[in-house]
């Protein structure tokens, strides 16, 4: 874990560069928890308010102006919207306007995401780093991750995901796992409350494309109220097309207030 957070805040901090984290793994791996302790380990401010879950959230946090120099951003994207084909579209156009406009700005940002392949092949290719959850260790509350480094060789055109090393005992090591806790209970309730309050949004719009909704059937006008309109606002040669241009009738209906209206205006 303190290879993670030294590598994280080395790379914003002395090398002066921002950071995105792509998080996988299948529903109930740990994938938000662990992305909010990492998140609250790298930032002390750290809060749900740097907690995103849409395209439009997460672009207004960016442009809001309010944010400094090595702050965390977890989007919480969770596969939600995924099987729309436009929606792929926006994360990606969202993720290459935060790593080439807020370079200066350094902050770090973790999206998960059950597939990295959900994500476009031209935006992994702006991945800074991969964490893959594994298992979660119930007794201990220590989540199981894999790290990667990931790079992108402009030569081979390929994205290229390479495990961390370390020096133990004068010795190279490769640093296949990490185990990462639980963020406090605080952060916890106050994200899961946010989290409900998305969904609840989510299920309402979701319900509304699913079940549309149906138009109120229009008052049919009755023959003496027809006749009322049609007095007020018909002028000049009584014809049945004028006649519907002015009130909702069919062509017999029209045609039938044309032999009532023909005496009055003659």
């Amino acid at each position: 874990m303190s290879y993670l957070i030294d590598y994280i805040k080395k790379r914003t901090g002395e090398r002066r560069k921002n950071f995105l984290c792509c998080v996988c793994g299948a529903t109930g791996s740990g994938k938000s928890y662990l992305s909010l302790k990492i998140a609250s380990m790298l930032s002390p401010k750290f809060s749900t308010k740097y907690i995103v879950f849409s395209c439009q959230e997460f672009m207004e946090l960016m442009v809001s102006g309010k944010l400094k120099k090595q702050d965390v951003i977890v989007w919480e994207e969770g596969g939600v919207s995924l099987g729309h084909r436009d929606y792929m579209s926006r994360i990606n156009k969202s993720l290459v306007y935060f790593l080439q406009s807020f370079r200066k700005l350094r902050v770090i940002l973790f999206i998960t995401i059950p597939d990295l392949f959900m994500l476009d092949v031209a935006v992994r290719k702006l991945l800074h780093g991969l964490v893959v959850t594994q298992r979660i260790d119930f007794e201990k509350n220590l989540c199981q991750v894999k790290f990667f480094h990931v790079s992108y060789s402009t030569r081979s055109k390929k994205v290229y995901y390479k495990y961390p090393r370390v020096v133990k005992g004068g010795r190279v090591v490769v640093l296949d796992r990490i185990n990462i806790g639980l963020p406090d209970k605080k952060l916890r309730e106050s994200y899961e409350r946010k989290k409900s309050r998305f969904l609840k949004r989510l299920g309402e719009s979701v319900l509304k494309t699913v079940v549309p909704v149906t138009p109120k059937p229009k008052k049919r006008l009755s023959d003496e109220e027809a006749l009322g309109i049609l007095k007020e606002k018909l002028k000049g040669k009584v014809t049945i097309p004028r006649i519907r241009a002015i009130v909702p009738v069919s062509l017999h209906r029209a045609s039938i207030l044309r032999e009532k209206l023909t005496p009055s205006l003659s």
